[in-house]
Parts: structure tokens; sequence; C-alpha cells
């Protein structure tokens, strides 16, 4: 068995100890004491070195834990992750707030279990100095409205008073206390005026977030609701729960646009892959041109040859747009590409004769990606004519509305497995 330490193949039979097949799958354990050896380029490269000795597909390495080998079976189709707005540059509205009484707030359900600490939300303007209070509240039952209570109101107020507002992404800082929540818990975050000229909430505007729960509240001299959500909950260990549809940008600039002749001139996501898969087609929202929609792995060596082993190529001439100004469009290949566990894929958008714009979003630090789809497995990537894994610049803190279509999963007879995620501690992306 081949595996590789500090970037150097060799064959350890303490770290890969005695592979044996189980339920029609393959296995190998980790001492838990080797795997810090590894960083993440080697581990990736381990990867492949075990895939090519008789692995169907990679579930997943975690030190100490079994990582287990199965089979694919239909189980679509599927996308991953789904459009999040369907419009190529979203659109946004703001509420201000700019005297006593006044507040907007976001009316949700807890992600998950914990202790909330602290939440964020997007200021498109503060003049004149402004304060307002940060407080996770309670929800009238009958009205739909936060009530002004603090969560955790018996002598633990989940609240941070006083905060000084300014313009862009601002955190609340840590509550007097924590919020003990238990997933489903209905709260919502709510920011309250308490002196200065003026501030301005920005949230998403009717054409991205058309749902009815999680829902913007406002009071600017009486009480009313609205669409979507533009907020991220922040817990006591610093992770950040997912949150559907919440959009907590940090930003106000929603479309990248480039050509053929930019650097780069290769813009997509990458994913890190937690279970086997089998890839058929992509999406990708943009507008104004031709392009070329790429699915690659990290093997790809730049050439269009649709090999269905390291890429899938799909073109989409300008004329076949039903609508120029910014829709997603969805693509199907005619191979298929098998996607291994804890490897890195990317779909990519190429633009043809003319420039093409495409929506991304970006949020303030890398964590709060997991308020989105997928979390911090799915970022952004890019690469100017690249030719292979070491071309790519990734960047944690944004992601384009692109993502990959699958028509087969794994079917689980191998087992569980074990989730990787690039947050866990001694997982695959840490």
């Amino acid at each position: 068995m081949i595996t590789l330490i500090r970037n150097r193949i060799i064959t350890p039979e303490r770290i890969a100890r005695s592979p044996r097949k189980i339920q029609g799958g393959w296995v190998f354990t980790h001492p838990p004491n080797d795997l810090w050896r590894y960083n993440k380029t080697s581990r990736r490269q381990a990867i492949k070195e075990w895939t090519k000795h008789g692995a169907l597909a990679l579930a997943s390495i975690v030190g100490g834990c079994p990582a287990v080998f199965g089979a694919l079976a239909n189980d679509g189709p599927c996308f991953i992750p789904w459009p999040y707005t369907g419009v190529s540059t979203l659109s946004v509205s703001t509420t201000t707030n700019d005297a006593a009484g006044e507040y907007v707030g976001f009316v949700f359900q807890a992600p998950k279990s914990g202790n909330i600490r602290g939440f964020g939300l997007y200021f498109s303007s503060a003049v004149g100095s402004p304060v307002a209070d940060f407080k996770l509240e309670t929800v009238n039952m009958t009205t739909g409205f936060p009530t002004g209570t603090p969560v955790n109101d018996g002598g633990s107020k989940s609240i941070k008073t006083n905060v000084a507002v300014t313009s862009g992404w601002k955190d609340s800082g840590d509550f007097d206390a924590d919020a003990t929540v238990t997933r489903g818990d209905l709260m919502a975050v709510v920011v309250r005026y308490v002196s200065g000229t003026s501030y301005a909430v920005q949230w998403p505007g009717t054409n991205a977030l058309r749902m009815m729960f999680p829902y913007t509240v406002a009071n600017t001299g009486s009480n009313g609701k609205d669409l979507g959500g533009a907020f991220a909950v922040r817990y006591s260990d610093g992770t950040y729960g997912f949150l559907a549809n919440s959009l907590p940008f940090s930003n106000t600039t929603f479309s990248d646009t480039w050509g053929s002749g930019t650097n780069p001139n290769h813009r997509g996501n990458v994913y890190l892959n937690p279970t086997p898969k089998r890839c058929i087609g992509g999406w990708i929202n943009y507008q104004n041109a031709g392009l070329d929609c790429i699915i690659a792995s990290d093997s790809w060596d730049g050439t269009a040859d649709n090999d269905g082993t390291s890429n899938l190529t799909f073109a989409q001439d300008v004329d076949l747009r039903g609508f120029s100004s910014g829709l997603p469009s969805f693509f199907l290949s005619s191979t298929s590409l098998e996607m291994s566990a804890g490897v890195d894929y990317r779909v990519i958008a190429k633009p043809g004769g003319s420039s093409i714009t495409a929506a991304h979003m970006n949020v303030n630090a890398a964590a709060i990606m997991d308020t989105l789809q997928f979390g911090q497995s799915l970022i952004s990537t890019s690469a100017n004519n690249p030719s292979g894994a070491g071309s790519w610049t990734d960047s944690g803190t944004k992601r384009f509305e692109m993502g990959f279509w699958f028509d087969q999963l794994h079917d689980g007879a191998g087992g569980a497995g074990v989730k990787v995620h690039p947050g866990m501690t001694g997982g695959l992306g840490a």
C-alpha cells in the first residue's frame, strides 16, 4: 500500500494498515498519532494513491476512524448548491432607523443547539455616529414580531448594548451572556436604535429570496414584515449555523465580469466532495455572452477534452439564451464524471468571444460561509490558463452562483463513513 508522509511517497505499514474488504467495499485505518504528519496537499495526494489500489470510492479519512468505500446508486437528479437568487445581480432593500423605538431584525429558528454569543448583519450606511442595541429576542406568536425581551431573560441577557454602528458588515460583539438555545427555537436578531443621526440595514430585495420564512421585520413608526434575510448567528465555539435562504453578504457588488483575455480567465467554485457521487452536468448564473462550463478534478490539465475522467465540458452559444439579463443556465454532458470523496472538484466558467458577468457573494469571514449551503466545503476558485492542480487560487470568503448536477450518490452499503469538512479538526481540509 502506497501512502505519503512529509511529501515523500513511502510504504509504512503503521500508517496504512492492512486494508481489508468489508461489506462490498474497502476500509483503511490510521493511528491518530500519525495523522498530524499530513498537510492538506499530502493528504489529498495520499487519497489519489489509495484510489489506485482498488478502492471504488473513498468516503473519508479522519484520524483513528475507519473510512469506508461503497458503490453508487441512482438517487437524483440533484444540484449542489441550489441557486440562491435566480438573478445575475442581487437587488437589495434598505431600512433606515433614525428615531427612538425603531428597529430592524430577522425572525428565524435556531439552526443548531448550543450557545449563541452574537450575530452580524450588513449596514449600507451609518451617519452621525449612530449607536444601537443588538439583541436576540423572543417572538410574539400572535403578531409574529419580536417582543423586545431577550431570549434568556432570567438574569442572563442575550444582548449587547450601545454598539457603535459603522457601514459594512458589523458583528454585535459578545453578548453580556450567551443565549442557550435548542435547534428549532423561534427567535429574532434585532438592531434597535439608541442614538445618532441614522443607520440603514441592508437585506436582499424581492428578486432574490422570495420565501415566507425566515423573514425581515422592521419598525419605522409601525411594524412591518418583508421577504429575505441577510444575517449570521455566531455560537460560543466560533461557528455559524446554516440558515436556509439567509444571504450574509458583506458587500454591495454581487457580480464579476471577465473575458478570455482577463487574468484570471477561468473562475468558479471548488468543492471538497465528502461522499462519492456521479456528476452529469452543472449550472451557472450569468449573463451577456456564450461560454464553456467546465466540471474538473484536480488532475485536469486545462484542455477541453471532455474525457469523463478529469473533466466534463459543455458550451452555450450566446444565441441559445431565453433571457439575456442573467438567470441560471443548466447544462448536461454526454459523459459522466465519478467523483471520489475527499477530492477537490471545480465548476468553472470560461468566456467565449465576449466577456461574461457571473453572480457571486462575499462574506466577512470564512466561518460565516457555514450559513450557506455546503459551508466552507464550497468556495470560489480561479486560474489563468490552468494546467493542473497548482494553477488555482481559492478564496474562503467568496462563492460564485455555480454548481454541480448529479444523478447518482453513494448507496450507503459500505457504512455511514465519516463526515469530511474543512472546519473539522484533523479533517482532510484542515
